[in-house]
């Protein structure tokens, strides 16, 4: 995995990456929110937050099975991260959670994420993620818009 792109994610329980979210220390909890954890997460929202809306099959199954939910999988973890991508540009799955996907590119495009740190139950170093997809695009679009800034380690 790209070192630029591992120092910025920090893997910890969830019950920790809850506790650890900070907008002051600019860390923030990469993961999806919910009802149940939103309350602690200053700044985030059920509309604003970085977890992936598409679901793995094993996830997907799990929810079905444990909460009575009826939820689609969109695949491995490779292919959910790639759709998250995919999704942020708005290529594809413009319906889905459009005020999401616009406040995310606006925090990409604004720089509010340029040195951002996240929070991720899972290692990453040998795996793709939702969140290591999303920090490489960061840098893709922070380089395009700010190349100055960027070749001088300013991002």
């Amino acid at each position: 995995m790209n070192y630029e792109v591992q120092k910025r994610i920090i893997v910890m329980p969830i019950h920790k990456a809850l506790k650890a979210h900070s907008i002051e220390d600019d860390i923030m909890y990469g993961t999806r929110v919910n009802k149940y954890n939103i309350t602690s997460l200053e700044g985030l929202t059920l509309v604003q937050n970085f977890g992936n809306p598409f679901l793995t099959d094993d996830m997907a199954e799990k929810l079905n099975m444990d909460f009575g939910m009826d939820v689609d999988g969109y695949g491995g973890i490779k292919t959910v991260s790639n759709l998250f991508v995919e999704w942020i540009k708005g290529d594809k799955y413009q319906e889905i959670e459009p005020e999401r996907r616009e406040w995310l590119k606006e925090q990409i495009h604004e720089g509010r994420l340029d040195h951002t740190k996240f929070t991720y139950y899972r290692s990453c170093k040998r795996r793709v993620s939702h969140l290591t997809e999303m920090i490489k695009y960061i840098i893709e679009v922070r380089r395009r818009l700010r190349p100055y800034c960027y070749k001088n380690n300013d991002l």
